[in-house]
């Protein structure tokens, strides 16, 4: 995603067997704000609104799984407008947390971003961390 001033803002990160989309783009047949990058070797798999659609109509077991999937990113979505609040160094702290082997995989510098902190900020936490 690109923010106001052009600069590139990392929005999250996934991982393995994690779906990714814009739900509100694929519901509303508009075109998405959000970019994907993949960093790594990716099987990336799709489905049309229309198959989808099918889908949900046919299958009771993929309806139970996609209110599931649902389910979850709103809650992931509050719970990351609720770090938002928290100082640089918790959600640092957090991200560690939660994705221990994130700084092998991604780059300080998207890291940064996602922390919404420039990466010299995010140097300084590093450095202060391992003290």
């Amino acid at each position: 995603m690109l923010s106001t001033e052009g600069k590139e803002v990392n929005t999250g990160f996934n991982f393995e067997n994690w779906w990714i989309g814009d739900v509100c783009s694929f519901v509303n047949q508009t075109p998405s704000l959000i970019n994907t990058q993949f960093l790594e070797n990716t099987t990336l798999l799709t489905i049309t609104a229309k198959n989808h659609l099918d889908l949900l109509n046919k299958s009771q077991c993929f309806r139970e799984y996609t209110y599931k999937l649902r389910s979850k990113a709103t809650m992931a979505s509050v719970l990351k407008l609720s770090e938002l609040s928290e100082s640089a160094r918790t959600r640092y702290k957090v991200l560690l947390e939660k994705y221990p082997k994130i700084q092998q995989r991604v780059s300080q510098k998207q890291i940064a971003s996602f922390l919404q902190i420039t990466p010299e900020a995010l140097s300084r936490l590093r450095k202060s961390e391992t003290l």
